[in-house]
């Protein structure tokens, strides 16, 4: 029963619907309603419509705007390419030089430390082994070193040299000019023994017979009409014909001594760089070189201060006058002293360089050097 009663209930509310949704699809359906639809869309066209033009537009504006910017750039001429090419070379060469500054400047500090060393070595701890060995009585000592210079380089290197290029428009000027003036003067001379004048500087100076050169001339212009005016146009116009040319030539030639020159320029920076590479690595090789020096000198100056204090102590506790009354075992610390000591001075007197290369005495020196002290710090550890 009382499902009936809802299924009723429902059915009324459906019932109610019904006339409400045919009066509004009666309502959409009227005229008044169909040409709203239509102004609706028709706008919406003209919305869209006017989007696609303007965005035509701004387009072609951007096109025309970027065709006017490549017709303002002028084509580079040919003396600007090369002055460009004079400019980057002028960089290129500081570029490589300075790499070899740096590293020139590199040595000359490491140089500077090695030197500091080896003069704190000798005034202290080799001043001390000496004198040492000396008081008890120890012969055939090594030599002392010489006095400590900074190692030098004998060919330094140098920036390269660019060169500057003109048009030759000043000597073109001053050349046609020369050109025109003799042109012109070649005409007055010309024309003064054609009008049997006497080429002498008082006839010449004279205007009645520069007229008549003049008309000369005009005669062969004009035959009719000898007039002075069309001779001295004539040579005028001839000279300054002349002294163009001779403008263009100069300055073609100036254009062509450019071009070989900035040929050369190429060739030759490119040999400079290959030189300054060269020079940078040996630099290189060679400050390394010094530093493994510096190394083993710092080695022999630790082991050297020990070998001063065990001296110390056998001088003070037996009190000998002469080498052959120490115990054996100071006579083999008095040896090895001394051995220590002539290897250190050895390398220490040995010259490092020649120029940029390696000295193979150094290398040898070193080498030598380095052996026998790992040989004693290998001792005292084993």
């Amino acid at each position: 029963m009382g499902n009936t009663k809802k299924e009723t209930t429902e059915e009324k509310e459906l019932q109610q619907q019904e006339p409400l949704q045919e009066e509004t699809n009666k309502e959409k359906n009227t005229p008044e309603a169909k040409s709203e639809t239509e102004n609706k869309t028709v706008e919406k066209e003209t919305l869209e419509s006017e989007t696609e033009n303007s965005a035509i537009k701004a387009e072609a504006k951007e096109t025309i705007e970027t065709f006017k910017d490549s017709a303002k750039e002028k084509p580079k001429s040919k003396h600007q390419e090369l002055l460009e090419k004079v400019e980057k070379s002028k960089n290129k060469a500081k570029e490589i030089f300075n790499s070899y500054a740096q590293i020139e400047e590199k040595l000359q500090e490491t140089s500077k430390n090695l030197a500091k060393l080896e003069n704190k070595i000798l005034n202290s701890t080799v001043a001390d082994s000496l004198n040492i060995m000396k008081e008890l009585g120890a012969d055939n000592l090594a030599d002392e070193k010489a006095a400590v210079k900074e190692i030098a380089l004998d060919n330094k290197e140098e920036l390269l040299k660019v060169k500057d290029i003109s048009k030759g428009r000043f000597k073109g000027f001053i050349v046609g000019l020369i050109a025109a003036a003799a042109t012109a003067a070649g005409a007055l001379g010309v024309g003064a023994k054609i009008a049997d004048i006497p080429l002498n500087l008082n006839s010449l100076m004279q205007k009645a017979n520069w007229d008549a050169v003049a008309s000369k001339y005009a005669s062969f212009i004009s035959p009719a009409n000898a007039n002075p005016s069309i001779g001295y146009a004539a040579v005028g116009v001839a000279s300054l014909l002349v002294g163009a040319l001779a403008y263009k030539l100069i300055t073609w030639l100036q254009g062509r001594k450019n071009e070989k020159y900035i040929n050369s320029l190429e060739n030759d920076l490119e040999g400079y760089q290959k030189n300054i590479e060269e020079k940078n690595s040996k630099l290189e090789s060679l400050i390394e070189h010094i530093n493994n020096i510096k190394l083993v000198m710092q080695k022999y100056d630790i082991i050297l201060q020990e070998q001063n204090a065990k001296l110390k102590r056998i001088k003070f506790i037996e009190q000998v006058e002469t080498p052959a009354n120490l115990h054996k075992n100071s006579q083999a610390e008095l040896e090895k002293t001394n051995l220590i000591l002539d290897e250190l001075l050895k390398l220490m007197n040995t010259k490092a360089n020649n120029d940029v290369e390696i000295r193979e005495k150094s290398l040898e020196n070193l080498k030598s050097a380095n052996a026998l002290i790992n040989e004693v710090i290998k001792k005292i550890y084993s």
